[in-house]
């Protein structure tokens, strides 16, 4: 499984306001996805910051720190136009949920 492109899926898919989602709310979806393998969830934290930080610097992700001093749980991270293409082009068709188009 390309963790990459689940972590692209999980950002396009739960955010509903445009915000993008927290880095905490990021590691709870790949913690409590059932592709993904437990030695990668007993990892889950470094696994996910190690590929948000690699899509960031692909340029697929905005990270927004947390205001807070070292709280990294609460950075934010938003897809940019770039990785709703990539996702578009490359990812499953599961991530792309087409119950809300009119």
């Amino acid at each position: 499984m390309d963790w990459s492109i689940s972590l692209l899926g999980y950002i396009q898919n739960q955010d509903h306001e445009g915000i993008g989602l927290y880095r905490s709310e990021i590691r709870q979806l790949f913690e409590n996805d059932p592709e993904v393998s437990d030695d990668a969830k007993e990892e889950s934290w470094v696994v996910a910051d190690y590929h948000l930080h690699l899509l960031e610097t692909a340029g697929f992700v905005v990270q927004t720190p947390s205001q807070e001093q070292g709280d990294r749980d609460h950075d934010n991270f938003e897809l940019t136009w770039e990785g709703h293409n990539f996702l578009d082009e490359h990812g499953p068709t599961e991530y792309f949920d087409f119950t809300d188009i009119n």
